[in-house]
């Protein structure tokens, strides 16, 4: 009886020995592959903890090339005047004043990007308008919200020379997804800011209401004077990219022009960010004509400017819109 006794207790000896053999195995087995819980959690962990590869490649489809240069005009203010603008051919822009821009605006988007208001003022300033008579009959039907602001403009005799126009609401919030990718909501323009991106050809410059009561967008045009100037600005397209993501990146080198108008009436070219003096360019006698008007950032020069990355995303209909402006390091 002793006997089964020990030969019993030996097989389960045995028995548990082989299983503590054989878990064992199987564990150093999985963790040499891979497969063992603790090994794929810290892969999980690691995983997280990865920077995900963005790969860029050069836009080679020039319709999507187009519709981003495009848009990217709109943002810069560069559909504004009648001067040349970026296309697939032409990656090379030249502002000698800044009549038609908003400076402020202009600065920044390349430092600190556009608030919601500039944005709305953008997308105001592209979204189609009707002329109405600006006159006592107007005025009675416009909300409360508005109505004392556009009186007293009426009122002034030195403003005989106001257009007012109506904007409809969704198209404006058609303009502005489109541009932005996000839908507003309704909110007045800030009218100590109010002049719009750009001036137009016919010098004007734009004053906007928004009437809350009747959901409308009011822009007064008034004739302004064109300013002399004294500063302007070059843009140069050096890449234009997609990467993995479908995000779009242009890549634009931005620098000043400006005029000195100092007795030898010279000008320069200041990179952007750096302030860094460029190129000084003297002012020819005989023939009235500035050096800097003819410098030209290019293939051969661009990398002595900084560089910014334009980025454009892609929305869930496939179409692309301006999402945000990086210093490239």
């Amino acid at each position: 009886m002793n006997e089964k006794i020990k030969n019993t207790i030996a097989i389960i000896f045995i028995i548990l020995a082989l299983g503590v053999i054989g878990y064992c195995g199987y564990r150093i087995y999985n963790k040499l592959n891979g497969n063992d819980t603790e090994t794929k959690e810290n892969k999980t962990e690691e995983k997280k903890n990865e920077t995900p590869v963005v790969n860029e490649e050069e836009l080679t489809d020039n319709l999507v090339k187009q519709d981003v240069l495009d848009k990217l005009n709109v943002i810069l203010g560069l559909n504004c005047d009648d001067e040349p603008i970026f296309s697939i051919n032409n990656n090379f822009i030249q502002r000698k004043h800044f009549e038609f821009c908003n400076r402020r605006m202009f600065d920044d988007l390349f430092k600190i990007g556009l608030f919601d208001n500039d944005k709305l003022i953008i997308a105001l300033n592209n979204t189609d308008d009707k002329k109405i008579e600006y006159n006592e009959t107007t005025l009675s039907k416009v909300g409360a919200s508005v109505k004392d602001k556009m009186k007293r403009v009426l009122a002034d005799p030195e403003n005989e020379h106001i257009d007012l126009y109506v904007i409809n609401i969704e198209n404006v919030k058609n303009t502005y997804n489109e541009l932005f990718g996000k839908n507003i909501k309704e909110f007045d323009v800030l009218n100590n800011d109010g002049h719009n991106l750009c001036r137009k050809p016919d010098h004007s410059e734009y004053m906007f209401y928004f009437d809350k009561e009747n959901k409308i967008y009011y822009r007064e045009t008034i004739m302004a004077g064109m300013g002399s100037g004294s500063a302007g600005f070059l843009l140069y397209i050096n890449n234009i990219t997609i990467n993995n993501n479908d995000d779009v990146y242009v890549y634009i080198n931005n620098a000043w022009y400006e005029n000195r108008y100092t007795n030898s009436n010279d000008c320069g070219i200041i990179d952007f960010e750096s302030e860094k003096e460029i190129f000084v360019g003297k002012y020819n006698i005989d023939n009235g004509i500035k050096e800097c008007e003819h410098f030209k950032i290019d293939e051969s020069n661009y990398k002595e400017f900084t560089n910014y990355r334009f980025i454009f995303k892609k929305n869930n209909e496939g179409n692309y819109y301006f999402d945000s402006v990086e210093k490239v390091k």
